[in-house]
C-alpha cells in the first residue's frame, strides 16, 4: 500500500548545522527569509529549519 501526501503546506527540519543546511537550500534555489523559513516562487514559505539532533 502506498500513501501520498496532498496539500502539504510546510515542513520543519531539525538539523545539527543550520547555516550549512541553509546554504544548501539557497543553492538549490529556495529563498531564505531570514527567520528560519525558506520559500519557493510558486508555493511561498514551505520549509523551516531548526537547530536539532
Amino acid at each position: 500500500m502506498t500513501m501520498s501526501l496532498h496539500r502539504l503546506a510546510s515542513f520543519t527540519y531539525q538539523v545539527p548545522n543550520v547555516a550549512e543546511t541553509s546554504a544548501y537550500y539557497q543553492d538549490f534555489g529556495l529563498t531564505d527569509n531570514g527567520d528560519g523559513s525558506f520559500a519557493t516562487v510558486d508555493g511561498g514559505r514551505q520549509l523551516y529549519l531548526e537547530q536539532g539532533p
